[in-house]
């Protein structure tokens, strides 16, 4: 729940207050749309025959239900995930080295 309140806090000004309610309702609605999503997307996995949801599967998944108002949002957080796993790889290379 930490980090719905820490995403909604940032929509508000300093001085606004989140009731408790308010957050576990957040928090609730957010675990309810990525099961939707993700039920969605696990139904499209399962029609091309693949055993793990994919970026595009989930994509697809916004769009076909209606939430395509995320899918560019989404498409560029995709196209920045090699970049991050390239910089992840090379932060453990490098404290592997270290440790040796």
């Amino acid at each position: 729940m930490a980090n719905v309140a820490k995403l909604m806090a940032k929509q508000l000004p300093p001085t606004a207050k989140i009731s408790r309610e308010a957050k576990v309702l957040m928090q609730e609605m957010a675990s309810e749309f990525i099961c939707f999503i993700a039920a969605e997307a696990s139904d499209l996995s399962l029609q091309a025959n693949q055993h793990a949801i994919t970026p595009d599967q989930l994509i697809e998944s916004l769009d076909k239900l209606d939430f395509s108002i995320f899918v560019p949002c989404m498409e560029e957080a995709t196209s920045l995930l090699p970049q991050k796993r390239s910089k992840q790889a090379s932060k453990q290379a490098s404290k592997q080295r270290v440790d040796m």
